[in-house]
């Protein structure tokens, strides 16, 4: 038995509905993350105006649809008392409402000195 015109009406709606919903939340993580690496970008370069050798790569971002997660790779920071720490990745992740409030983590090749 076919499926009546209100039905599929009703089906259509919900599918645009949900793959327009979908979209609007993959937008506003877009600019959730592209805030968060300015935030990080920010405090990286008020840490090395207070004299920390700060250097990594950023290998990408992840975590969609409920977290901003950055990967960096080659990371070396030296504070101004010498005190180095080098991974050769780190990841940190945050939730997009609460910037202040992150996790990290770094890969099994971690050296303080």
């Amino acid at each position: 038995m076919p499926i009546s015109l209100p039905i599929r009406r009703t089906i259509l709606a919900a599918g645009v509905m949900l793959t327009a919903m979908l979209v609007l939340w993959w937008s506003l993580w877009l600019m959730a993350s592209a805030q968060y690496r300015a935030f990080v970008d920010d405090w990286v370069a008020a840490r090395r105006a207070d004299g920390y050798r700060i250097n990594y790569d950023i290998h990408g971002t992840s975590g969609f649809p409920r977290r901003v997660i950055l990967h960096f790779t080659n990371l070396a920071w030296q504070s101004p008392d010498a005190i180095t720490i080098r991974a050769d990745e780190m990841t940190i992740s945050a939730v997009p409402w609460r910037w202040r409030d992150f996790e990290n983590g770094s890969g099994e090749n971690t050296r303080i000195s």
